[in-house]
Protein backbone atom coordinates (compact mmCIF):
# COMPACT_ATOMS: atom_id res chain seq x y z
CA UNK A 1 0.00 0.00 0.00
CA UNK A 2 1.14 3.52 -0.75
CA UNK A 3 1.57 5.57 2.42
CA UNK A 4 2.34 9.28 2.53
CA UNK A 5 5.53 10.26 4.36
CA UNK A 6 5.91 13.85 5.55
CA UNK A 7 8.66 15.65 7.45
CA UNK A 8 8.41 18.16 10.30
CA UNK A 9 11.67 19.69 9.04
CA UNK A 10 11.81 20.04 5.25
CA UNK A 11 15.63 19.73 5.40
CA UNK A 12 15.20 16.05 6.29
CA UNK A 13 13.58 15.29 2.94
CA UNK A 14 17.01 15.16 1.32
CA UNK A 15 17.82 12.15 3.54
CA UNK A 16 14.80 10.11 2.39
CA UNK A 17 17.00 7.74 0.35
CA UNK A 18 19.17 7.23 3.46
CA UNK A 19 16.03 6.40 5.43
CA UNK A 20 15.31 3.58 2.99
CA UNK A 21 18.81 2.20 3.67
CA UNK A 22 18.39 2.41 7.46
CA UNK A 23 17.81 -1.10 8.77
CA UNK A 24 15.73 0.12 11.71
CA UNK A 25 13.22 1.64 9.27
CA UNK A 26 13.21 -1.15 6.67
CA UNK A 27 12.87 -3.90 9.33
CA UNK A 28 9.96 -2.00 10.88
CA UNK A 29 8.23 -1.71 7.50
CA UNK A 30 8.53 -5.47 7.01
CA UNK A 31 7.07 -6.20 10.44
CA UNK A 32 4.06 -3.88 10.08
CA UNK A 33 1.71 -6.39 8.48
CA UNK A 34 -1.17 -4.88 6.47
CA UNK A 35 -3.53 -7.48 7.96
CA UNK A 36 -2.72 -6.33 11.49
CA UNK A 37 -2.04 -2.62 11.12
CA UNK A 38 -3.64 -0.12 8.78
CA UNK A 39 -0.99 2.59 8.43
CA UNK A 40 -2.42 5.72 6.77
CA UNK A 41 0.47 8.15 7.12
CA UNK A 42 3.95 8.64 8.61
CA UNK A 43 5.42 11.91 9.86
CA UNK A 44 9.17 12.07 10.54
CA UNK A 45 9.56 14.14 13.72
CA UNK A 46 13.27 13.54 14.28
CA UNK A 47 16.05 12.24 12.05
CA UNK A 48 19.57 11.82 13.43
CA UNK A 49 22.56 11.18 11.20
CA UNK A 50 25.81 9.44 12.19
CA UNK A 51 28.15 10.42 9.41
CA UNK A 52 26.49 9.46 6.12
CA UNK A 53 24.00 7.09 7.76
CA UNK A 54 20.71 7.48 9.60
CA UNK A 55 21.15 6.40 13.22
CA UNK A 56 17.72 7.20 14.71
CA UNK A 57 14.22 8.03 13.55
CA UNK A 58 11.26 9.29 15.56
CA UNK A 59 7.98 8.86 13.73
CA UNK A 60 4.40 9.89 14.33
CA UNK A 61 2.25 7.15 12.84
CA UNK A 62 -1.36 7.67 11.79
CA UNK A 63 -3.04 4.28 11.80
CA UNK A 64 -5.34 1.76 13.39
CA UNK A 65 -5.46 -1.95 14.16
CA UNK A 66 -7.61 -4.52 12.36
CA UNK A 67 -10.55 -3.68 14.66
CA UNK A 68 -10.38 0.04 13.90
CA UNK A 69 -8.78 1.03 17.21
CA UNK A 70 -6.29 3.92 16.90
CA UNK A 71 -2.63 2.97 17.36
CA UNK A 72 -0.22 4.61 19.84
CA UNK A 73 1.40 6.96 17.38
CA UNK A 74 4.95 7.57 18.67
CA UNK A 75 7.58 5.22 17.26
CA UNK A 76 11.34 5.46 17.89
CA UNK A 77 13.50 3.40 15.53
CA UNK A 78 17.15 2.62 16.31
CA UNK A 79 17.59 -0.77 14.69
CA UNK A 80 18.84 -4.08 16.14
CA UNK A 81 21.72 -4.45 18.56
CA UNK A 82 23.83 -7.26 20.02
CA UNK A 83 24.88 -7.94 23.59
CA UNK A 84 27.35 -10.49 24.95
CA UNK A 85 26.96 -12.29 28.28
CA UNK A 86 30.58 -13.00 29.21
CA UNK A 87 30.82 -15.68 31.92
CA UNK A 88 34.25 -16.52 33.37
CA UNK A 89 34.68 -19.63 35.54
CA UNK A 90 37.51 -19.88 38.04
CA UNK A 91 39.56 -23.06 37.54
CA UNK A 92 40.19 -23.63 41.24
CA UNK A 93 36.92 -22.91 43.05
CA UNK A 94 34.52 -23.00 40.02
CA UNK A 95 33.01 -19.64 40.99
CA UNK A 96 31.56 -17.72 38.05
CA UNK A 97 31.93 -14.04 37.20
CA UNK A 98 30.22 -11.84 34.64
CA UNK A 99 31.86 -9.00 32.71
CA UNK A 100 29.91 -5.75 32.66
CA UNK A 101 30.68 -2.48 30.91
CA UNK A 102 30.41 0.78 32.86
CA UNK A 103 29.48 4.03 31.15
CA UNK A 104 28.02 7.45 31.87
CA UNK A 105 24.34 7.64 30.88
CA UNK A 106 23.12 11.22 30.61
CA UNK A 107 19.63 10.03 29.55
CA UNK A 108 19.05 8.79 33.13
CA UNK A 109 21.28 11.43 34.70
CA UNK A 110 23.77 8.96 36.19
CA UNK A 111 27.43 8.14 35.74
CA UNK A 112 29.15 4.76 36.04
CA UNK A 113 26.10 2.67 35.12
CA UNK A 114 26.91 -1.09 34.89
CA UNK A 115 25.48 -2.76 31.80
CA UNK A 116 25.64 -5.84 29.61
CA UNK A 117 28.38 -5.23 26.99
CA UNK A 118 26.81 -4.28 23.65
CA UNK A 119 28.15 -3.75 20.16
CA UNK A 120 27.65 -5.30 16.75
CA UNK A 121 28.55 -8.43 14.82
CA UNK A 122 31.01 -8.06 11.97
CA UNK A 123 30.51 -9.90 8.67
CA UNK A 124 32.74 -12.65 10.10
CA UNK A 125 30.33 -13.06 13.03
CA UNK A 126 32.85 -11.75 15.59
CA UNK A 127 31.57 -9.37 18.29
CA UNK A 128 32.99 -5.90 17.66
CA UNK A 129 32.86 -2.36 18.99
CA UNK A 130 34.51 -0.29 21.71
CA UNK A 131 33.53 -2.70 24.49
CA UNK A 132 34.79 -5.75 22.58
CA UNK A 133 38.12 -4.01 22.04
CA UNK A 134 38.39 -3.16 25.75
CA UNK A 135 37.55 -6.75 26.77
CA UNK A 136 40.34 -7.94 24.48
CA UNK A 137 42.83 -5.39 25.83
CA UNK A 138 42.04 -5.72 29.55
CA UNK A 139 41.00 -9.38 29.87
CA UNK A 140 42.72 -10.91 26.86
CA UNK A 141 39.42 -12.37 25.60
CA UNK A 142 38.68 -12.22 21.89
CA UNK A 143 34.94 -12.64 21.30
CA UNK A 144 35.15 -14.79 18.17
CA UNK A 145 32.03 -16.04 16.41
CA UNK A 146 33.03 -19.69 16.94
CA UNK A 147 32.84 -19.14 20.72
CA UNK A 148 29.50 -17.30 20.74
CA UNK A 149 26.14 -18.97 21.45
CA UNK A 150 22.94 -17.09 20.64
CA UNK A 151 20.90 -17.36 23.84
CA UNK A 152 17.91 -15.55 22.37
CA UNK A 153 17.78 -18.05 19.51
CA UNK A 154 17.81 -20.91 22.01
CA UNK A 155 15.08 -19.20 24.03
CA UNK A 156 12.47 -18.16 21.46
CA UNK A 157 14.08 -18.79 18.09
CA UNK A 158 13.25 -16.35 15.33
CA UNK A 159 9.73 -15.68 16.58
CA UNK A 160 11.04 -12.34 17.83
CA UNK A 161 13.94 -10.16 16.72
CA UNK A 162 15.44 -10.13 20.21
CA UNK A 163 14.75 -8.97 23.75
CA UNK A 164 12.62 -5.82 23.62
CA UNK A 165 13.21 -3.09 26.19
CA UNK A 166 10.32 -0.66 25.70
CA UNK A 167 8.15 -2.24 23.01
CA UNK A 168 5.37 0.30 23.50
CA UNK A 169 7.38 3.04 21.81
CA UNK A 170 10.86 1.93 20.73
CA UNK A 171 11.88 -0.86 18.34
CA UNK A 172 15.03 -1.84 20.23
CA UNK A 173 15.64 -5.57 19.90
CA UNK A 174 18.71 -7.10 21.52
CA UNK A 175 20.20 -10.44 20.47
CA UNK A 176 22.08 -11.85 23.47
CA UNK A 177 25.08 -14.10 22.86
CA UNK A 178 26.91 -16.17 25.46
CA UNK A 179 30.71 -16.25 25.65
CA UNK A 180 32.33 -18.52 28.24
CA UNK A 181 35.93 -18.64 29.39
CA UNK A 182 38.02 -20.18 32.17
CA UNK A 183 40.72 -18.44 34.19
CA UNK A 184 42.92 -19.30 37.12
CA UNK A 185 42.33 -17.49 40.41
CA UNK A 186 45.57 -15.58 39.87
CA UNK A 187 44.48 -14.43 36.40
CA UNK A 188 41.06 -13.42 37.72
CA UNK A 189 42.58 -11.36 40.54
CA UNK A 190 44.86 -9.65 38.02
CA UNK A 191 41.91 -8.97 35.69
CA UNK A 192 39.94 -7.46 38.56
CA UNK A 193 42.83 -5.15 39.42
CA UNK A 194 43.06 -4.08 35.76
CA UNK A 195 39.36 -3.24 35.74
CA UNK A 196 39.69 -1.26 38.97
CA UNK A 197 42.67 0.57 37.51
CA UNK A 198 40.65 1.63 34.50
CA UNK A 199 37.83 2.85 36.75
CA UNK A 200 40.22 5.25 38.46
CA UNK A 201 41.52 6.80 35.22
CA UNK A 202 38.41 8.74 34.29
CA UNK A 203 37.80 6.82 31.05
CA UNK A 204 34.39 7.05 29.37
CA UNK A 205 34.11 3.26 29.04
CA UNK A 206 35.17 0.84 31.77
CA UNK A 207 34.81 -2.81 32.73
CA UNK A 208 33.89 -4.54 35.96
CA UNK A 209 33.73 -8.16 37.13
CA UNK A 210 30.82 -9.20 39.31
CA UNK A 211 30.00 -12.61 40.81
CA UNK A 212 27.15 -14.17 38.85
CA UNK A 213 25.12 -14.65 42.05
CA UNK A 214 25.18 -10.85 42.56
CA UNK A 215 24.09 -9.99 39.02
CA UNK A 216 20.42 -9.75 40.01
CA UNK A 217 21.35 -6.50 41.80
CA UNK A 218 22.41 -4.91 38.48
CA UNK A 219 20.03 -2.11 37.36
CA UNK A 220 20.44 -3.00 33.67
CA UNK A 221 17.50 -4.86 32.10
CA UNK A 222 19.77 -6.30 29.37
CA UNK A 223 21.99 -7.99 31.96
CA UNK A 224 18.96 -9.25 33.91
CA UNK A 225 17.43 -10.69 30.72
CA UNK A 226 20.72 -12.43 29.88
CA UNK A 227 20.95 -13.92 33.38
CA UNK A 228 17.33 -15.11 33.23
CA UNK A 229 17.76 -16.86 29.87
CA UNK A 230 21.15 -18.34 30.83
CA UNK A 231 19.98 -19.74 34.16
CA UNK A 232 16.79 -21.22 32.70
CA UNK A 233 18.61 -22.89 29.80
CA UNK A 234 21.09 -24.40 32.27
CA UNK A 235 18.26 -25.53 34.59
CA UNK A 236 16.47 -27.18 31.63
CA UNK A 237 19.76 -28.83 30.59
CA UNK A 238 19.56 -27.20 27.18
CA UNK A 239 22.88 -25.54 27.93
CA UNK A 240 25.83 -27.36 29.43
CA UNK A 241 26.89 -26.28 32.92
Amino acid sequence: RMVQVSFDDREWQKHFDKMLEFRGFTDWLKRVDDKTFNIKGITVQCLDMSGPRVSLLKLKVDGEDSFGNPLPNNVVLKGPSVGVFVVITCDEDKKQYVVLSVENRVAIGRNSVPELPTGHLEDSGDFAGRTAQLIDEVLGLRLSHKDLTDLTDMSFGRNFDGVHGVGGEADEALRIHLFRARMSRKALDLAERKCTGVLEQGETLKLMLTPIYDLWRCPDSKALAAMCIFENLVARRELAV
